[in-house]
This record gives structure tokens, C-alpha cells and sequence, in this order.
């Protein structure tokens, strides 16, 4: 006889529940009440909570897994990318010829005067037939009436001569702190703009508009990919669209925040004056971090090195604080209790963030800080490095689909053996790191926001060109499901809560196409999500 509290609003039996519980333990059936697992385990132990309303789902053989968790993506900027920028990606695009061509297309249906604004991919000046970026000249034949702009990534711009003109940009103007105007010998822009983002004068979103796409495209990238939370890097703006959309229980999915400002030392004092400290919010919507820039991106060749990138005598990429100016910013957050998000993709901009957060844990201890830096474990990640992470409680959090996007020229960029030193993934693991999965996209490189796509990056290296990358740095499958499951929900302190299926938890989980644990690893990136299960309701089925 059961108790009256002893019933399940949704079953799911007959499946592969593959729990990412401390024990890896493989169940049949899980049960949910009120948004929470109840219980998991056998078919007739689970049965014995079926009662009458209760709905019943046969997931007929099929892997039942935790809801995954992109750990550092841009949703906001990323859906408008994908909903509204003029498709310049490689795929599909595989000449310049290609590009121009879709430019000469908006160009007949935008007014005269108004931007056009192309997403790229990364490295795309190595994958286009050309070998190179398309030029200023041919943005001015493609468009001659409109400002242009095509995005290889966020950190990488390409503009036209009207869109120079339009932004004041001129042979007098200088570099911009942090970033680097490309000038030819006569002095003269080229076009070409790294860590410029902030010179160019683009036009805004209206606000429903924006809120339109975010709930849209959160809905079509991210959950029907079985994302049931990611943690956003973002301004202002799109903190009150995540409150509206929340406010009209119209938020498609949980959002954890990471604040960023053009000046970080403004972000954390506006912190500071809310009185807001370490991971502040609700199950839905949490405010927990702040983002600070200490360089630029490898695809930018911006990021902070101490030797010089190859061919390019002298140069060592952009740093966008000081040493000094980091470690205050550090010791200050540290003291308040603010969780730090530290982009750092240098080698030298990597042991400025390790510096700075072990300068801030002399000032004031503490145990279970997790600070993060974002980036550590993509290039120049040395095997000291992450010892020190390791000392220092530092979370890692690498972008693995980034193997396929651009392992196949990091060796042309750094040289043989700093070439060494990318991607340690399997190391990160070995040395006890906990790295979570993320996309880090602000439209780029959509593939990685398919968390099975990451994964097979992960666990097979394969490049964009079909090479290997470091192939003894592949992790296990089951480790692939920890970066988006239980060490995503580490990376938000949420473990206790989300990451595996286990009673007590919320009732976040995925039904897929394949059981991941037993199809071949280069059929990974092939595995679709049938139905995705937020608060143990249904909020997607293909």
C-alpha cells in the first residue's frame, strides 16, 4: 500500500538511464514529482510510484541522460547571429566568391546607408579557397552603398571603405587600448580590425525584438540540442530580457549569468553596490560571476604569448589589462565574495589570471571559491599550468569543438612544439580538474553548441580537416557526459542540484537517438535529442 505522497507525476521506463552518479550507475527507470527525480532505479521499483494521472513514458530501449549543461556560451548574440547576419560560415560557404555573393543579395533588399553584417567562421582566412579574409576593395564592389562588416569572430573584423568612414576610422586614428587597427604602408586602414568591436557603430535591436529571437533561439539551439541550462556571458541588456521572459514564464531554459562590461573594474563595483556575492537567484534565472578580459583569442592572434607568433617577429598578441591592474580587480572581487570568470587564452595571459586569483587567495582565503578561468585548456596550456589550476581550485573550461575549428593551424601559428600544448583535455582530468562543456558562440562556430558534436571533438580530436589532434589527449565518452553534465553543474555550484540523475535532483534530463556509450565514437556527432525534459515536463519532442 502506498502513502499519499508516495506518487509520480511522469515515468520513464524501460530505458538506459545513464545516472553520472558518483558510481556510473546504469538504471531502467526514473520517477519525477513536483519538477524533482523521485526515485531511479528498476521498471517495477519505479512502477510502484505509477498511480492514477500519472503519465507514462516507454522510452523502448532508449539512453535516457542528465539535461546538459553549456557551461559558457553568448545566447543572446548568438541568436541574433543565426537569425538575422548574413550567413558567411565555412560550411557552406566555401569561396570569397560565395560570400560576396550573398552580400550583393541583402545589399538589394537593405536601404541604402544601412549596415550589412556577415558571421564568418574561425580561421576562415585558412579554410576559403582563397587562403585569406576577403578584402576591403571587394567589400566595397560587393556593397558599395553600405557600411560592411564580416565577423571571422568576435575578435577578428573585416570592414569596407564606407564602414571605416561611418566609424571615424581614418590613418590617424589610434589603436584603441587592447585592440589593434591594421594599416598598410601608406598608413591607411586596411579593413582589417582586431579587438575593435567597440570602434564601429552598429545599430541596435529593438527590445522585443531582441526578446523575440532570445526565446526563439534559446528553444532552437540550445534545448532542442538537450541543453537545459547554460551559463550566458553577458551585459545589461540582455539581463532584463532574461528577467522579462522569466517575469511571462516564457524562458525556454535555466540561465545562469556571467556579467561582463567594457571595464571590468565598473561590473564589480556595480556588484559590490547590489550587495551581490558568489551565485545569487533562483532555480530559472542566477546571477553568478563576473567576466574579465585579460587578452585577446588565438583566432585573432590577439592572445597574450611571451614568444612571438610565427612570422610575426615581435609580436605577442594584446593584453587588455595590466598585471597589476588584473590583481587588484581579483583581490577586490575575491574580498567580496564575487566569483571571477577570467578570459585567458595566452600563455602569458594565463599566468597573469593564475597570479592574479593566487594573489587573491593570500589576501583572503577561501576554500571553495571556484573561480574560473575561461579558455585554460585550449592552447598553451602546459602541464604546470594545470598543476597549478589544480593547487589553486581553479575550474578550467576549455572550448573542445575549437579542435575541429582550428586544430589544423595551430602548429602554423605557434610552431612545433608551443603546438604541443593544446588541448590537454585528458590531462585535465588525470591531474583530478573537473572542465565543463561549453560553446562559447556568439554565432561563429554554431556546431559547437551541439553538445554531441563537442563531445566527438573530445573523444575522437578529429580536425576540420579530418587530422588528429594530440590523439593521446582523447577522453573516455563517459567523460565527454561528465564536461556537460555534473562538471557544468560544478561550474555553476550546483552539483548538489542538477548534473546527474539521482533522486532529489531537478528532473532535467534528455531522451536520445543512439545509446552514446555504445555507438562507434565517430558516430557521436550524429546522435539527436528525441525529447528534452525540463522540471519533468516535456519541452521538446522531434
Amino acid at each position: 500500500m502506498l502513502r499519499d505522497g508516495e506518487r509520480a507525476d511522469i515515468v520513464f521506463l524501460n530505458g538506459k538511464v545513464v545516472t553520472v552518479d558518483a558510481s556510473d550507475r546504469i538504471a531502467e527507470a526514473v520517477a519525477v514529482r513536483d519538477g524533482k527525480i523521485v526515485r531511479v532505479g528498476s521498471n517495477s521499483k519505479v512502477k510502484e510510484l505509477v498511480r492514477e494521472g500519472t503519465k507514462v513514458i516507454d522510452l523502448t530501449g532508449k539512453t535516457l541522460l542528465p539535461g546538459f549543461i553549456d557551461s559558457h556560451t553568448h545566447l543572446v548574440d548568438a541568436a541574433l547571429s543565426l537569425r538575422y547576419l548574413v550567413d558567411g560560415r565555412t560550411p557552406p560557404n566555401k569561396s570569397i566568391s560565395d560570400i560576396l555573393e550573398k552580400i550583393k543579395e541583402r545589399s538589394k533588399e537593405t536601404s541604402k546607408g544601412e549596415w550589412i553584417i556577415v558571421q564568418g567562421s574561425m580561421f576562415w582566412d585558412r579554410k576559403l579557397a582563397e587562403k585569406r579574409y576577403p578584402n576591403k576593395e571587394e567589400l566595397d564592389e560587393a556593397a558599395p552603398d553600405h557600411p560592411v562588416v564580416v565577423w571571422a569572430s568576435a575578435h577578428v573584423s573585416i570592414v569596407n571603405s564606407k564602414a571605416l568612414k561611418v566609424a571615424g576610422i581614418t590613418k590617424d586614428t589610434p589603436d584603441p587600448p587592447g585592440g589593434k587597427i591594421e594599416k598598410d604602408e601608406t598608413g591607411e586602414p586596411t579593413g582589417v580590425l582586431r579587438e575593435c568591436f567597440a570602434l564601429l557603430p552598429l545599430p541596435s535591436y529593438a527590445h522585443e525584438q531582441i526578446k523575440e529571437t532570445v526565446k526563439m533561439g534559446a528553444q532552437k539551439w540550445w534545448v532542442q540540442q538537450g541543453i537545459t541550462t547554460v551559463h550566458c556571458f553577458c551585459g545589461s541588456y540582455a539581463m532584463r530580457i532574461y528577467q522579462e521572459l522569466l517575469e511571462e514564464d516564457e524562458l525556454p531554459l535555466r540561465i545562469h549569468l556571467v556579467v561582463y562590461t567594457e571595464d571590468p573594474r565598473i561590473g564589480l563595483e556595480s556588484l559590490i553596490n547590489l550587495g551581490i556575492c558568489a551565485v545569487f537567484g533562483n532555480e530559472k534565472l542566477k546571477l553568478g560571476g563576473l567576466k574579465i578580459f585579460v587578452d585577446g583569442a588565438f583566432m585573432g592572434l590577439s592572445a597574450a604569448t611571451y614568444e612571438p607568433y610565427v612570422g610575426m617577429p615581435n609580436y605577442c598578441g594584446l593584453l587588455q589589462l595590466t598585471p597589476k591592474e588584473l590583481t587588484e580587480i581579483a583581490i577586490k572581487a575575491n574580498r567580496e565574495g564575487i566569483r571571477l570568470c577570467i578570459h585567458a587564452i595566452g600563455d602569458k595571459a594565463q599566468d597573469m589570471a593564475l597570479d592574479a586569483i593566487e594573489e587573491a587567495l593570500r589576501a583572503v582565503p577561501k576554500r571553495d571559491h571556484r573561480h574560473r578561468i575561461e579558455h585554460l585548456g585550449n592552447v598553451l596550456t602546459s602541464k604546470e599550468r594545470i598543476k597549478r589550476a589544480k593547487r589553486l581550485g581553479v575550474i578550467p573550461v576549455p572550448t573542445v569543438e575549437w579542435i575541429h575549428a582550428y586544430g589544423d593551424f595551430i602548429e602554423e601559428f605557434l610552431g612545433p612544439e608551443r603546438a604541443k600544448q593544446s588541448f590537454p583535455i585528458k590531462t585535465l582530468f588525470d591531474e583530478g580538474l573537473r572542465p565543463p562543456g561549453c560553446s562559447d558562440t556568439l554565432g561563429t562556430e554554431p556546431l559547437s553548441i551541439n553538445p554531441f558534436f563537442s563531445i566527438w571533438c573530445a573523444v575522437t580530436r578529429k580536425t576540420f580537416a579530418g587530422n588528429k589532434l594530440i590523439p593521446e589527449e582523447g577522453i573516455s565518452v563517459m567523460d565527454g557526459i561528465r564536461m556537460y553534465t555534473i562538471n557544468g553543474a560544478y561550474a555553476g555550484f550546483e552539483e548538489n542540484v542538477k548534473g546527474s540523475i539521482e533522486p532529489g535532483k531537478l528532473a532535467d534530463m534528455i531522451v536520445i537517438s543512439d545509446d552514446i556509450l555504445t555507438v562507434p565514437a565517430d558516430k557521436i556527432k550524429d546522435i539527436r535529442v528525441d525529447m528534452t525534459i525540463i522540471d519533468g515536463k516535456v519541452v521538446y519532442q522531434r
